[in-house]
């Protein structure tokens, strides 16, 4: 016949569980918003600050492109960087 503390042992189990995944849903970081608008407007910001050349010339010069995607790669990996490290 089963115990008074072992009966309460799983129900206890079952409610520091539950409390856990809550608060791991109530803390959640939503930085899915950054992925989407703020780090391309910074990878087209770090290209464009730092250039002379009007957009019409820009859009004849082939390291154009290749500079953005540089960026792109360098702005987006540095977020997932620091998404892994906070």
């Amino acid at each position: 016949m089963p115990t008074k503390a072992n009966t309460a042992m799983p129900l206890k189990r079952f409610l520091l569980f539950c409390a856990m995944v809550s608060f791991k849903d109530k803390t959640g970081v939503n930085d899915r918003w950054m992925f989407i608008w703020v780090y391309p407007v910074l990878a087209l910001l770090a290209v464009h600050i730092g250039n002379d050349n009007t957009f019409d010339q820009l859009l004849h010069i082939p390291s154009y492109y290749s500079d953005i995607a540089f960026a792109l790669t360098c702005v987006y990996l540095t977020g997932w960087y620091f998404r892994v490290l906070f």
